[in-house]
């Protein structure tokens, strides 16, 4: 059984998120973290398997705030969800902060689930293409 920790602004978005980790099929325990709770994370929640990771339109204090999610959860990898591709500066800032992918936040749910699934080897070139 593996940990999953989604960190996402919108409650709509994070539902349906937590809906689709729930219907893969495997075994996960979803932790919800809201970004000022980081501080006070419960600590099954760290050493999780993924961070799946919403970035918001202020993406310049989501990088410093990413790094600090990584210190206190050190989560084995992060999936970022965002708005915009290419993903505006800041992103080479994270070096040592495992991203393992990025997708839109309008992607399907079949692609969704393949990054979910996937995303071992960091591909920040996605990110910023």
């Amino acid at each position: 059984m593996g940990k999953i920790v989604l960190m996402e602004s919108h409650p709509l978005l994070r539902l349906g998120l937590w809906q689709i980790v729930n219907k893969l099929g495997e075994l996960w325990e979803i932790v919800e973290l809201d970004y000022d709770d980081i501080s006070k994370a419960d600590p099954a929640a760290i050493g999780v398997d993924l961070l799946i990771y919403g970035v918001s339109s202020a993406m310049d204090s989501d990088w410093h705030l990413l790094m600090e999610i990584h210190k206190t959860l050190r989560p084995k990898r992060i999936l970022l969800l965002t708005d915009v591709l290419p993903l505006p500066g800041g992103l080479h800032n994270l070096a040592g902060v495992p991203v393992s992918g990025c997708v839109m936040k309008t992607v399907s749910v079949e692609i969704l689930e393949a990054a979910i699934r996937l995303g071992n080897p960091p591909i920040f070139s996605v990110c910023q293409k």
